[in-house]
């Protein structure tokens, strides 16, 4: 009769993918913890979250209804899209094949050039900062960010 092969995965292989399994999850507690201590910068509170300050200035109106004065660190209100930029104005930009108002296409040039070229995360920034802000120090290069990821 011949003898059977032995398949036996030893011990010390187990413990290794045991390991490699947990090893994200530890990262992942490990990164939350380092975070919770204030290492990557001070967390803001739940009430900071809710109720944000705006600097809006404060305004002084008459009886009449009609502002009369201002106090204000910066001088902020409250502004509507079609304020900035009505829309029946005849002052258009053509910005990737498309008619944008000048405040969008002031935006995206100063934010995001290729916007309109990539699904959200533009790889080539990403390897730009990687490469000359990570690892060559230099930081006036700018960030890897694009308009997507920052209102996400």
């Amino acid at each position: 009769m011949p003898k059977k092969k032995k398949t036996d995965v030893s011990p010390k292989t187990i413990k290794w993918i045991w390991c490699l399994a947990f090893a994200p999850f530890a990262l992942l507690f490990f990164m939350l913890l380092l975070t919770a201590f204030g290492l990557f910068g001070r967390m803001p509170s739940f009430e900071e979250l809710e109720n944000p300050r705006s600097n809006l200035a404060t305004e002084i109106y008459s009886e009449d209804g009609k502002v009369i004065g201002t106090f204000f660190v910066q001088n902020r209100s409250y502004v509507q899209y079609a304020d900035l930029f009505p829309d029946d104005s005849t002052l258009h930009i053509r910005l990737g094949g498309r008619e944008v108002p000048p405040i969008v296409a002031a935006l995206i040039a100063t934010e995001d050039a290729r916007f309109r070229t990539h699904s959200g995360i533009d790889i080539p920034s990403l390897a730009r900062v990687a490469v000359k802000t990570v690892l060559l120090q230099n930081t006036s290069q700018g960030g890897g960010s694009t308009i997507t990821q920052q209102l996400a």
